[in-house]
């Protein structure tokens, strides 16, 4: 396969390697060799989800991430928002910055552990 920009569908995932194959409708659902993900963070994507992948005229490829679609539209979107969402549903656990306002909320509970001192400043503090 020459250097190409394809879309398919995870096929099946090595949570231990960071690698995934990826399969083409388009080609009798052909399914690749493993590859890698392009990342700075641990995030695998769930079998089924729809895939950019560049393949290399080397050989191999990787995995450049999930595409917005009609069907996976961003939960939210504005000039400045920032948002990482780290749960499979938007929502479940969220990291949000809008030029202002950091927050951070989870559908479960929140861990915070620290070798030396926790410290927290601001004009006002509200414990709910």
């Amino acid at each position: 396969m020459a250097t190409a920009i394809r879309v398919g569908k995870i096929s099946s995932v090595d949570l231990a390697a960071g690698t995934a194959r990826v399969s083409y409708g388009d080609r009798d659902n052909e399914v690749t060799a493993p590859m890698p993900l392009l990342a700075t963070e641990y995030n695998m994507p769930e079998i089924g989800a729809m895939v950019v992948v560049l393949h290399l005229s080397a050989g191999g490829g990787v995995i450049l991430g999930r595409p917005w679609s009609d069907k996976t539209t961003p939960p939210e979107s504005g000039a400045g928002l920032y948002r990482k969402d780290m749960g499979n549903q938007p929502g479940q656990a969220v990291i949000r910055y809008d030029g202002e306002m950091l927050s951070i909320s989870c559908a479960g509970g929140i861990t915070i552990s620290a070798g030396g001192a926790v410290i927290i400043n601001g004009k006002t503090i509200d414990i709910g």
